[in-house]
């Protein structure tokens, strides 16, 4: 609403009503402030007021047209504050620190610690040791547990690799040392790696992990390959699974020890556990059907959950291990092979899918462990041939296996898992296409990887989660997105051939501002630029940078 234009100011006065007589016997009233005038017969001489304090008066009927008056002008909005990298020792754990902000413009914080030397809390780094974002008006702060599975396996924090053996051998970075480095770090994106060479059954496997940070996003992602080469071509002589990343981090909060309300996870079918807290007495139901492999916990009465949430579906990438494959569409109450259960209801806990809590569950207590780790079948790592999860598919895991997730902590009461479910499965259903410029339908299979594979969709890097193209000359493009699955939270595009960032972006032809419309950083030895859009994007949309010179 626009107010009455004000001039001036009423003199602090008191005011008296003047009548003037009209020539039809009528009096008209006006009011002005008060002063002496002189009075003669029946008309009132009225002296007008002296400047400056005229009445206000409302404005007078006109024909004229009436011109609108321009708003103020406003600040331009406030852009983003880049990502940054700094070398901290909290808790004098000697860690690379990022901090970048998240999709609701807030500050999130990953605490990844140095795997060259042990740490303080007797394992050797390579792990995220401590997790910090908003929850309201508090920042929680999730650092890792310090708890043991025994003498040398230590959990100072999530992230760390894990392989069992079939002979019973466990294999894990927590008592190795390795090697760590920034591969990346851009105005808004970077890229983390830990190495090691992880020994099983006496061979040295090399192990490659990137955590992947970007602004406008929530979840950074966690990237692994196993390397086997090195057993040569029959692979390795031991049957070995993975349940990296693996871990134990207080993601209810530093202090809050609460229970674990329950535990869920995906497969070719979703399973959940129905009664809070989580007991070994807990009924279950596994009947749903799923695409996207996920693993989480959750505290309701923290109101907190932790999970992960794999790239790609079921059937791009097998997960899950053990043998409950044969519960599928079965719930609790009608469960298959109920005799293998012995006291539980639950399944029993060497045979779920995902180590979750299950190992440190009684037969009837609730648990506050925080442990948290994803599964593969034996024989997924370093194995020419072996079944995947339901026996359903056959894998090859020699010389590499490569896959990676999002690594989600939130809010229960959000459904912060589910969420990043579904905009996984929003991702493998777009569609990019290119009229200047190419869609990238093939790279390397995952992190520490030379080779070439073909893309499980076209125009989507699995690895990092995001949508990949090639530039023309020039760094000039035109790609066109169709979220035809559903909307995207802040789509992320890697661009290949580019020499700069960009300097004339536009979405449907609309200019874009960086920054504020979008997030990009440049890396010059690999002349490619990383992009995250800020919005939601939904429907098809026209991607175009026309730089002045190509």
């Amino acid at each position: 609403m626009m107010s009455r234009p004000f001039v001036g100011q009423w003199a602090p006065k008191s005011l008296m009503w003047m009548l003037v007589l009209t020539g039809c016997g009528e009096s008209a009233r006006s009011v002005v402030p008060a002063h002496e005038v002189p009075v003669t017969g029946l008309a009132v001489d009225i002296q007008p007021p002296p400047p400056p304090f005229p009445p206000v008066t409302e404005p007078l009927p006109t024909t004229d047209p009436v011109l609108p008056t321009e708003p103020p002008a406003q600040p331009p909005p406030a852009t983003w504050a880049p990502l940054s990298w700094a070398h901290e020792q909290p808790g004098q754990y000697n860690s690379d620190v990022y901090r970048w902000l998240d999709a609701q413009g807030e500050q999130r914080t990953a605490v990844l610690t140095r795997n060259n030397a042990m740490d303080p809390g007797g394992s050797h780094g390579g792990m995220l040791r401590q997790f910090r974002y908003r929850v309201g008006q508090q920042e929680r702060v999730s650092t890792g547990t310090g708890a043991s599975s025994g003498p040398g396996w230590v959990w100072n924090g999530w992230g760390y690799l894990v392989s069992h053996g079939g002979n019973g051998s466990v294999s894990t970075s927590s008592n190795i040392t390795g090697n760590y480095r920034q591969v990346f770090v851009g105005r808004h994106h970077a890229l983390h790696e830990f190495t090691w060479n992880l020994p099983i059954g006496g061979v040295p496997v090399k192990t490659t992990v990137h955590w992947f940070f970007s602004t406008g996003h929530d979840h950074p992602v966690y990237a692994v390959t196993f390397d086997s080469s090195a057993a040569g071509s029959g692979g390795l002589s031991v049957s070995s699974d993975s349940r990296t990343p693996y871990g134990d981090i207080a993601w209810d909060g530093d202090g809050t020890q609460a229970w674990v309300d329950g535990v869920k996870w995906g497969d070719k079918r979703r399973f959940f556990s129905r009664d809070e807290p989580l007991t070994a007495q807990s009924k279950w139901d596994y009947t749903q059907l799923n695409v996207v492999p996920y693993a989480a916990a959750w505290s309701r009465s923290a109101d907190a959950e932790m999970g992960m949430v794999q790239t790609l579906d079921w059937l791009q990438h097998n997960t899950g291990g053990t043998w409950f494959h044969n519960n599928w569409g079965h719930v609790s109450e009608n469960r298959a092979e109920s005799d293998v259960f012995g006291s539980w209801m639950m399944p029993p806990n060497w045979n779920w899918p995902y180590q979750l809590c299950q190992y440190e569950m009684s037969d009837t207590q609730p648990t506050r462990s925080k442990r948290l780790a994803w599964g593969l079948m034996y024989g997924a790592v370093g194995s020419p041939s072996y079944y995947g999860y339901g026996y359903e598919s056959v894998g090859v895991s020699h010389p590499y296996q490569s896959y990676s997730v999002f690594m989600v902590m939130g809010r229960q009461s959000g459904g912060v898992v589910d969420a990043q479910v579904s905009e996984v499965e929003h991702l493998l259903g777009t569609q990019l296409s290119a009229s200047l410029g190419s869609v990238v339908t093939q790279g390397p299979g995952g992190v520490g990887r030379t080779d070439s594979v073909n893309y499980a969709v076209a125009g989507y890097n699995s690895t990092y989660g995001v949508h990949e193209f090639q530039a023309a000359s020039g760094g000039a493009f035109s790609v066109t997105l169709n979220a035809a699955a559903g909307a995207l939270q802040n789509p992320t595009f890697l661009i290949r051939g580019m020499d700069a960032l960009p300097t004339s972006l536009s979405l449907d032809g609309v200019p874009l501002t960086a920054d504020l419309d979008y997030f990009a950083s440049f890396d010059s030895s690999t002349r490619r630029v990383w992009l995250t859009l800020h919005r939601t994007w939904s429907g098809s949309h026209i991607l175009t940078h026309l730089p002045a010179n190509p």
